[in-house]
């Protein structure tokens, strides 16, 4: 059986205020933040093992060309 994958609300917020963040920076780059989180979903998706464990039921992934924004 595959680990369940799930994003929590909070993270869900984050996830918006980062796309509006990346938007005001420059028109169509919050939706490229977007897409480059949905294939790193993916990729946990279809290979949960992959990603970095940071404890022990708790496993990270990150989005290469969007670092976090400072907000």
């Amino acid at each position: 059986m595959r680990p369940r994958f799930l994003v929590e609300p909070e993270a869900e917020v984050e996830l918006e205020a980062a796309f509006a963040w990346y938007e005001e920076r420059a028109p169509g780059l919050g939706s490229e933040f977007i897409r480059a989180v949905r294939a790193v979903f993916a990729t946990i998706s279809r290979n949960p093992e992959q990603s970095a464990r940071v404890r022990q039921d708790i496993r990270r992934a990150l989005v290469r060309r969007f670092p976090y924004p400072r907000f």
